[in-house]
C-alpha cells in the first residue's frame, strides 16, 4: 500500500527521511520548480531554513483513475451533442449557476439560485455579474491566458472584487502587501501561511506561470498542482478560493469538456 508521506511521518518517524528520498528520487516522481515552506502547526509558524520542491510520484492505482476521467469526458460530450440545442443550453445554464453557488457556499458567501440566474440573463452590471460572465466566456470557449501578473489581477478583479468587503481588498501594487493564516475550521490554531510580502508574491506567482506553460507534464497533474500551489501563494486577502477554482474549471473545460469544468465544487 502506498501510503502518504504525511502518515509515514506519524507511523515511521525514524525512516521518513530514507522513505522521502526514496520517492522525491523514483523513476517515477516528476518534480517541479514550485518550492515551498514547512508550517508547524505545533509552532504555528513558517519553518524557514529550507524550500523544498512540489513533487508527485505516479503510482499504479492513478492509472485507470485517469483513464476513467477521459472515458467519463467522452461519454459526457457524446450525450451532449445527442440532445436538443434548447434542453443543451438548459443543462449548461443549470451548471453554471449550481458552481457559483457552490463556490460561494464554499466561501461562506451567501446568494441563491435566483440572484445568479438574475445575473445570468442580465446585460447591466449587478450583484454576481463578474463571477457569471468569467464563467460563461468557459462555455462560450473563449481562452483565457495568464502570462503576466496583471493577468491574475483582471481576472480577481472581474471574479469577486465587488463582492469583497473594503477592508480585504488588495492593498498592494498587485496584491496584498501584509501576511495572512489561514486557520483550522474553528478558527482557533493557525495552519498555514500564505507568502508574508508582495514581493515574495510576485516571484512564486511568476515560477507559477512558467509552470502553467510547460508541456512535458499530464495537463491533469499540471492543473491539480497548479490549483494547490496558487491556495499555498494565497495572493489576496480573501477570495482565493473562489479565484482558485475558477482557474481550474478554466483548464478542465478546454482540456475535458464543459460539464466536467463547472462541476468543480
Amino acid at each position: 500500500m502506498h501510503k502518504r508521506l504525511r502518515i509515514i511521518s506519524y507511523e515511521d518517524y525514524g525512516n521518513f527521511d530514507d522513505i522521502y528520498l526514496e520517492r522525491f528520487h523514483s523513476p517515477s516522481s516528476y518534480i517541479t520548480e514550485l518550492t515551498m515552506y514547512l508550517f508547524s502547526t505545533k509552532t504555528e509558524a513558517r519553518i524557514t531554513d529550507k524550500e523544498f520542491n512540489i513533487f508527485f510520484v505516479t503510482i499504479a492505482d492513478m492509472l485507470p483513475l485517469i483513464e476513467q476521467i477521459f472515458i467519463n469526458s467522452k461519454e459526457l460530450v457524446e450525450i451532449g451533442d445527442d440532445l436538443p440545442v434548447s434542453a443543451h443550453s438548459k443543462i449548461i445554464m443549470n451548471l453554471l449557476i449550481s458552481e457559483i453557488k457552490s463556490t460561494n457556499d464554499i466561501e461562506g458567501v451567501k446568494s441563491t439560485r435566483k440572484e445568479i440566474n438574475k445575473a445570468v440573463m442580465s446585460d447591466k452590471k449587478i450583484r454576481f455579474s463578474g463571477i457569471v460572465n468569467l464563467y460563461k466566456a468557459i462555455i462560450e470557449g473563449k481562452i483565457i491566458k495568464i502570462n503576466t501578473l496583471n493577468d491574475f489581477r483582471a481576472i480577481f478583479d472581474e471574479l469577486v472584487l465587488d463582492e469583497i468587503d473594503d477592508t480585504a481588498k488588495p492593498d498592494g501594487e498587485l496584491f496584498r502587501k501584509e501576511a495572512v493564516y489561514i486557520t483550522s475550521d474553528l478558527g482557533t490554531k493557525k495552519i498555514h501561511q500564505g507568502e508574508p510580502t508582495e514581493d515574495r508574491i510576485h516571484q512564486k506567482l511568476l515560477i507559477l506561470i512558467e509552470f502553467m506553460n510547460l508541456d512535458d507534464i499530464s495537463f491533469l497533474f499540471k492543473a491539480i498542482i497548479t490549483h494547490y500551489y496558487f491556495e499555498y501563494i494565497h495572493p489576496f486577502y480573501d477570495g482565493n478560493g473562489r479565484m482558485g477554482r475558477f482557474l481550474l474549471s478554466i483548464y478542465l473545460s478546454r482540456k475535458l469538456d464543459v460539464y466536467t469544468g463547472l462541476s468543480v465544487s
